[in-house]
């Protein structure tokens, strides 16, 4: 009887007894292809690396390729070089020429975005930027610059002019004989505004001064226009007292229904903004140019002292110690008589200099005894310090070139770019910032859509700004200098966690003149869930104060009100804090994305929540419709609760649309992105997913059990002759335990899925094409990205290329699972067996094994070409083909004719 058989790829199930005749057992070296097999070249190597170096990535910048290298390893630290990519020579090169970059520690991931270099460390993010013609290394966020803001008294509104008023509302008219009416104070209050507010206009805010409180916030400007790294509020506090309008009348004594003629005097001071940039950070600032356009300086609405909106009250009155007591009502104890607290004989009435190069200091006003003039009677604005505490809309005051951010040894005025403030709310306002200060510390990059994606995300809580930018600028003169630690206690996704600033011995930032007398009245810090802060000056002095998170801005302040506005400012001390707190928050269920070409800034939208498990890892099935460049096509989050599928929104964000599979990926390494799909390894095997369609590619492969090639008698001769010393380039391992290590190749050219091991030296290789699976050997130590080239970094330190076939001659093993010859169960003697396919004479040699049992093998007969004949010995049920193949280019083998004799068929075996 004759028997046609068509080899077909390498499989592992069904069993032997099931499998189909033409199943192979090994295929090393050659996959089933085209409708026969065919030889799988080894990889060409185009680049000699040296002894311990790798490639991590090959970066396509404008006009050329880079290869990003790593030497040495010792203790977790790299050494990182760069080397041009020689797109013309056809010999393999070497690295000599590679030029130093960084040292880096635990590197975890790379990726780009643009001309920019993303690495993911232990310790959080590091660029590298690329800039003429070189690499310019970058942390992960740019210095943090400190300006010193103050107030100095820039002049006084003295306008005056002459009202009738009515009798009742006069200073010397008998109060005992009636109230003014409504009417009538009305009346007066429209004087008395009447002549304040077109002098504000006209004097104040027309020419760029102030002259109530506010609050005063930088931000860098980046490159395209968005903000970043924004600075603490700080509040500036010229005055905390209503406008002072003097009043003096003819002295008549008229009837209630009559008038007075009183002239009105103002008597309000108003102020410049003068700024200070201090030193700290500006050497390493000038790196961050491509990036950081500037700083510009926004400023709130006036926080009103008064209330335009209420009429005055009766009478003007001769003393302001009514008033001071409501805008800072500090007491102390009564000296005479039975004890009891009356109001502070002197109170904090505003922060400022006399003069730009004055000192900046607390101003403050006597309380007792009568003045020597007369007021109207504005009132403090009862909602005033309330108010503070509801600040969040900042408006465009003035813009700090790059190139004018320098060291300033001297308050200056703050040039304005539009010096009319009488329409300020109608300016650029600033978005606020989210965690922008935090350190990032991500497992795993992605770049899409020119974004960078962040996942398996640690985060560490913001430094506190350094005390000084967080307050407005004091320096009390013949005073002691003193430097503060700051440390914050927060709460990051249920975590208690901290943050320290260190006070340094050369930062001009740190420095805090006299701070019993100058603690700062507001201080924030940027994030609203922090709680606590502790300001260290040494054991016996130190401030712990508790932190009030903001209504409308991400952050949490600190703010004493009424009671803060004394001259010596002391908090009420908080407990201190005894809990362990973590350094570093696992947020492992979000997606952190960055603005777009702009990977150093991860806005609030851009942060999304995909599930409630951890996120292993990021990748795309969109097609690239051309290098670098994609369409609208989702994303794939691989987590512990399977695999989601994210949309790309209209503004580039993405949102988690459903979990397509609930299969795990076990091995990150593993995620591999092919044309239109992505690749991945579970427990089930690999999975190839393709929009919302899951299939598993490895069913055929997947046992825990592989067949032991070497077992079969006289196998490790034949294996000899593939000139490859290690035994272990069979499949030994269960093929769960070989994906748990494995990574992914995909060869575009040839179609092909390289499935590898750096602790095995074989392969799988998986044909898109036929859909059939081979093996060939392997040193594979990592993959490298390169699309449309298929690269890799081998044990010897040689980068290889899979799209071109090495000239090296290459040996292949072509071993069948048991052929049955359509009888299983039945004994049969072959005498014949002849191999077909289009090969020369003597490149295919042969070898029959006969068993019984499926266990146990024997020699039958062997051939130093393809025919096997001129044979007849011990019947047998099941038989194995080896061959040793040695196909040039251009040869393949088919299948075979197997010709044999059933025998003793009278019973049942």
């Amino acid at each position: 009887m004759i028997k046609e058989i068509k080899y077909n790829g390498y499989t592992a199930q069904p069993s032997d007894y099931e499998c189909q005749d033409g199943d192979l057992s090994a295929s090393l070296n050659l996959i089933s292809e085209d409708s026969h097999i065919k030889t799988l070249s080894q990889p060409d190597v185009i680049l000699r690396l040296q002894k311990g170096e790798r490639v991590l990535f090959i970066h396509n910048t404008l006009g050329q390729k880079n290869y990003i290298l790593a030497r040495g390893g010792v203790n977790n630290s790299f050494e990182i070089f760069w080397l041009k990519k020689d797109k013309n020579s056809s010999v393999a090169g070497n690295t000599d020429g590679a030029k130093h970059i960084a040292t880096m520690n635990s590197l975890l991931d790379v990726a780009a975005v643009g001309n920019t270099l993303v690495f993911a460390l232990e310790d959080g993010l590091r660029y590298l930027l690329w800039k003429d013609d070189n690499y310019l290394q970058l942390r992960n966020r740019p210095p943090f610059i400190s300006i010193d803001f103050g107030m100095y008294k820039a002049g006084f509104l003295n306008d005056a002019d002459q009202y009738a008023i009515p009798a009742r509302c006069g200073q010397r008219w008998n109060g005992r004989r009636g109230h003014a009416e409504k009417e009538e104070l009305a009346q007066v209050t429209q004087m008395a505004y009447g002549l304040l507010l077109p002098a504000i206009a006209d004097k104040v805010t027309s020419k760029g001064y102030f002259y109530q409180p506010f609050f005063v916030r930088y931000a860098y400007r980046l490159y395209d226009g968005t903000y970043s790294w924004h600075s603490a509020p700080i509040l500036m506090l010229p005055t905390i007292l209503p406008p002072f309008i003097m009043y003096s009348d003819d002295g008549s004594s008229p009837a209630a229904e009559e008038t007075l003629n009183a002239t009105f005097t103002l008597n309000v001071p108003f102020f410049g903004l003068a700024y200070r940039i201090l030193s700290d950070g500006l050497a390493d600032l000038s790196n961050w140019s491509d990036i950081v356009a500037g700083i510009d300086v926004f400023v709130s609405a006036p926080i009103y002292t008064y209330d335009q909106s209420k009429d005055l009250p009766w009478t003007p009155v001769t003393t302001t110690r009514s008033i001071l007591a409501e805008v800072s009502p500090d007491k102390e104890l009564s000296t005479s008589g039975r004890p009891s607290e009356v109001v502070a004989s002197e109170v904090f009435v505003g922060h400022y200099a006399d003069k730009i190069s004055g000192a900046y200091v607390d101003h403050t006003m006597e309380t007792a005894g009568s003045d020597n003039y007369t007021i109207l009677n504005i009132r403090p604005h009862e909602n005033m310090h309330r108010n503070i505490h509801s600040v969040h809309d900042f408006y465009k005051l003035a813009e700090i070139d790059i190139k004018d951010i320098k060291a300033m040894s001297d308050m200056a005025p703050l040039e304005i770019t539009d010096p009319d403030l009488s329409s300020l709310v109608t300016r650029q306002t600033l978005s606020d910032d989210y965690q922008s200060h935090c350190n990032l510390v991500a497992s795993s990059l992605y770049a899409f859509n020119s974004r960078l994606n962040l996942s398996g995300v640690k985060i560490a809580p913001a430094e506190p700004f350094p005390l000084r930018s967080c307050m407005q600028y004091g320096n009390p003169e013949g005073l002691t200098i003193t430097r503060v630690r700051i440390t914050v206690w927060s709460r990051l996704n249920g975590v208690r966690c901290y943050s320290v600033h260190t006070g340094e011995e050369n930062f001009e930032a740190d420095i805090w003149h006299n701070p019993a007398a100058n603690f700062p009245r507001y201080i924030y810090y940027p994030d609203a869930s922090a709680y606590k802060m502790e300001i260290f000056i040494t054991d016996s002095q130190k401030y712990i104060i508790n932190l009030s998170p903001h209504d409308f801005l991400n952050g949490a302040y600190y703010y004493m009100g009424k009671s803060g506005m004394s001259k010596v400012t002391t908090p009420v001390n908080a407990e201190p804090e005894t809990a362990q707190c973590a350094a570093l928050v696992s947020v492992s269920s979000k997606i952190y994305t960055s603005e777009i070409n702009n990977p150093f800034t991860f806005p609030l939208l851009g942060i999304n929540t995909i599930g409630s498990g951890d996120i292993y890892g990021i990748c795309s099935a969109a097609k690239a419709l051309s290098q670098g460049q994609f369409g609208q096509f989702p994303l794939y989050a691989f987590t512990s609760e399977g695999v989601w599928a994210l949309e790309t929104t209209s503004v580039g964000t993405y949102s988690a649309k459903q979990p397509i599979t609930r299969d795990v990926c076990v091995n990150p390494a593993s995620i591999t992105q092919i044309d239109s799909a992505v690749l991945l390894a579970t427990d089930r095997g690999i999975m190839l997913i393709s929009g919302s369609q899951t299939q598993c590619i490895s069913d055929t492969i997947n046992t825990d059990f592989p067949f032991d090639i070497l077992s079969l008698p006289e196998m490790e001769k034949l294996h000899s002759m593939l000139r490859h010393d290690d035994k272990t380039c069979f499949p030994i391992a269960p093929f769960s335990e070989f994906l748990r290590t494995c990574g992914m190749v995909y060869d575009y050219v040839h179609q092909h899925i390289i499935v590898f091991s750096p602790l095995h030296s074989y392969s799988y290789v998986y044909s898109l094409k036929s859909q059939n699976w081979g093996m060939m050997f392997s040193k594979i130590d990592s993959v490298v990205n390169s699309y449309p080239e298929a690269l890799a970094v081998d044990k010897d330190c040689n980068l290889v290329d899979f799209t071109k076939d090495s000239a090296a001659e290459i040996r292949g093993l072509l071993i069948s699972r048991p052929l049955k010859l359509d009888a299983p169960d039945m004994l049969k003697t072959v005498d014949t067996v002849i191999q077909r396919g289009l090969f020369r004479q003597g490149h295919v040699q042969s070898v029959l094994y006969g068993s019984r049992d499926l266990y146990n093998w024997h020699p039958v007969w062997s051939s130093k070409d393809h025919y096997l004949r001129g044979f007849r010995g011990t019947p047998y049920k099941y038989f194995r083909i080896a061959l040793l193949c040695d196909l040039a280019e251009g040869e393949s083998i088919y299948g075979a004719t197997a010709q044999f004799t059933p025998r003793q068929t009278n019973q049942p075996r």
